[in-house]
């Protein structure tokens, strides 16, 4: 956390200004019907698919300041990491987690640093994947409305990572997608990612699940309870299906234009695992993490959101493997060296994502680059 603070505190996303000033309008206003803010189209139809975000930040940013709407969503995005842990914590993480790892980092004299790992605690080691989302993470973080959407999702891939989590709060999700509806755009992602999860849980087991259906339907009339009704699937869509934002804008470009030793790391381990293990996998896993696989290369915006879903089915994978391995002769100390390895460069990857992100994001600080001299000459 006090590394994105660190980061969103340092760096002015370029969408910030005229999110508060949107959000100054719609809280003074109300909700515009055509564009009051375009001089050459003023008669085009207004939709602002993150309009209740937009008035997050005014409020927070004009009562509170800046620090706290860093803070905010620095909060926001730690919890969303909080969210992705608990996807993955019925892989040996039931208890309290001291009892479950031993972990030593011992530094004699600047000898090497090493790990000591329990044999019966290897498998709930599935969490080092964690460290690389983290590490997307960060060159796409700031005060920005996709991380109320990170967030969002975040929740939603823990609900249906378990069935019996599913099972208990199924019927809060109208309620969840009436939120998130009036946040960001994003949340129609969600809903096809719950649409896939009943079509292929009925593949699956070949029964027709009316109450799941029923909820998805309920689900959907939802996310048209907000100001522009249906206006707000159509920007959605515009959004995602234009080709031309792949060239002309920088984040929706394809993730080959970006440098990220971690993006490298998660998608060859995820890749490897599940292909490895793909028969145990649900389809619903596998059609969706090639959908959003060809998403986040296709368009790196879209690279968190994939790094989400792909987080638990990775953890899977390794507890897949460490399976395997137990009937192998020596095979836990080829574990042991293969995870110390792992484990390190997955540190050393994040601290050079730290670096390279606090680096890039003051290069968009106020002062440097922002006409600050011009406009109030």
């Amino acid at each position: 956390m006090i590394i994105f603070y660190l980061k969103g505190l340092s760096y002015i996303d370029p969408d910030f200004g005229w999110r508060v000033k949107a959000g100054e309008y719609y809280w003074t206003n109300g909700i515009p019907k055509t564009d009051i803010f375009s001089y050459t189209m003023p008669d085009f139809p207004w939709v602002d698919h993150a309009w209740g975000v937009s008035i997050i930040f005014y409020l927070v940013n004009t009562f509170l300041g800046y620090q706290s709407l860093v803070f905010l969503t620095a909060l926001i995005l730690s919890a969303t990491v909080f969210f992705l842990s608990k996807s993955v914590s019925k892989y040996g993480f039931n208890n309290n987690i001291f009892e479950k790892i031993s972990i030593f980092l011992k530094i004699n004299h600047f000898c090497p640093s090493f790990f000591t790992i329990k044999f019966k605690s290897i498998y709930p080691f599935s969490f080092f994947p964690l460290i690389l989302v983290t590490s997307i993470f960060l060159p796409f973080f700031g005060v920005r409305a996709q991380v109320f959407s990170w967030f969002m999702y975040s929740i939603l891939v823990y609900w249906l990572s378990d069935d019996a989590v599913f099972e208990k709060i199924k019927l809060f999700l109208p309620l969840f997608f009436l939120i998130w509806a009036n946040l960001h755009g994003s949340f129609v992602l969600g809903i096809a990612t719950f649409f896939l999860y009943i079509l292929l849980k009925f593949y699956d087991k070949r029964k027709i699940l009316l109450k799941d259906s029923f909820v998805l339907l309920f689900s959907i009339f939802a996310t048209f309870l907000n100001p522009y009704r249906g206006g707000i699937w159509r920007e959605a869509w515009s959004s995602a299906s234009d080709a031309k934002l792949r060239w002309s804008i920088v984040e929706w470009m394809p993730s080959l234009t970006m440098f990220d030793l971690s993006m490298v790391f998660l998608i060859c381990l995820s890749l490897i695992l599940i292909f490895r293990y793909r028969r145990n996998y649900l389809s619903f896993e596998l059609v969706l993490f090639l959908f959003l696989f060809v998403q986040a290369v296709s368009s790196k915006r879209q690279l968190p959101l994939w790094a989400i879903f792909t987080l638990p089915l990775t953890a899977k994978g390794i507890f897949y493997f460490w399976t395997d391995l137990k009937s192998v002769k020596e095979a836990k100390v080829r574990f042991i060296k293969a995870y110390k390895i792992a484990w390190m460069i997955a540190l050393f990857t994040f601290f050079i994502q730290i670096a390279f992100s606090l680096k890039d994001s003051y290069a968009f600080a106020p002062e440097k680059f922002y006409p600050i001299s011009a406009v109030n000459y």
